[in-house]
């Protein structure tokens, strides 16, 4: 049984005439409504959770401190403002250095690693850098010589750049999101000799 078959049977059969003009035409209006006020509840299931919303995307970015103040100003495509939101959903947190990594290559998609400065000690290996004890609130992260932070999606405009080349992204990221208390600095190209 259809909306329209529902509505008229809630008419009294001896007040009104179904099959006048009328009546039918404001039977079949007001089942139009409801039919739509159905299958826009029906899409709201959709909305409940960030991995699935389409409409109310700019609402879970502002319950989840979207945009990233890192990712301002940034040409951003759908598709891209809902991975930012999937991975700020599904960050932890963390104190560790390996924490903040884990969160530039969530953002940027940058596959990073990082160096850790420990100081010489009488057991340490002949080949250990002679650093000072303050070195051990330093790491370095080992980035690509050049890191493409932004690509174009299929939903993307045609006015949008296929790559946007840009480290500011990165520096910032790394700023906000490392643990309290380190110093992270950028080294470009040196992926290869990092030890975690």
């Amino acid at each position: 049984m259809n909306t329209v078959d529902l509505l008229k049977a809630l008419y009294p059969p001896v007040s009104y005439d179904m099959s006048a003009p009328l009546v039918d035409a404001t039977v079949r209006s007001d089942a139009a409504v409801f039919d739509g006020v159905l299958g826009a509840a029906m899409g709201l299931l959709d909305e409940m959770h960030p991995n699935t919303t389409k409409y109310g995307l700019v609402d879970w970015e502002r319950v989840y401190g979207l945009p990233d103040p890192c990712l301002k100003g940034k040409a951003t495509s759908f598709d891209v403002r809902r991975s930012f939101l999937l991975a700020r959903f599904n960050d932890r947190g963390g104190i560790r250095n390996e924490d903040a990594i884990a969160r530039v290559r969530d953002l940027l998609g940058i596959d990073v690693t990082i160096t850790e400065f420990e100081q010489a000690t009488c057991a340490s290996a002949c080949d250990v850098g002679l650093y000072l004890p303050d070195w051990r609130y330093v790491w370095r992260v080992n980035s690509p010589e050049v890191a493409a932070v932004w690509r174009a999606s299929c939903t993307d405009t045609c006015v949008d750049p296929l790559s946007y080349f840009d480290n500011a992204a990165l520096l910032c990221v790394l700023k906000t999101h490392a643990p309290s208390g380190s110093l992270p600095y950028v080294s470009y190209g040196v992926l290869n000799n990092a030890t975690n």
